[in-house]
């Protein structure tokens, strides 16, 4: 069972991570959540677990009975270490 007990954005979760001065339950929280992130990814890696970094995105779309073919690019992001978390998480 989980209770929410606050709402971030990926930005603020973030800030909360790395400002060392912030010691509110929430904070620890998060902290605690990341560490178990990184502990369970190096051991999923260890096992076997396949990382793929892929830098475009193909879209296959069918219309009635012709197939398209999309290629993007994906929109840039700066990598955080919440996006992993939450990331690794649902994975």
């Amino acid at each position: 069972m989980t209770m929410r007990q606050a709402a971030l954005t990926y930005a603020e979760a973030q800030l909360r991570i790395d400002d060392q001065s912030m010691t509110d339950e929430v904070t620890v929280g998060l902290r605690h959540l990341n560490q178990l992130a990184k502990i369970l990814k190096e051991r999923r890696h260890q096992n076997g677990c396949v990382r793929c970094d892929w830098k475009t995105v193909s879209f296959h779309v069918s219309f009635g009975h012709r197939l398209h073919t999309r290629t993007a690019m994906p929109r840039s992001t700066q990598p955080s270490t919440v996006h992993g978390m939450v990331k690794f998480m649902v994975d």
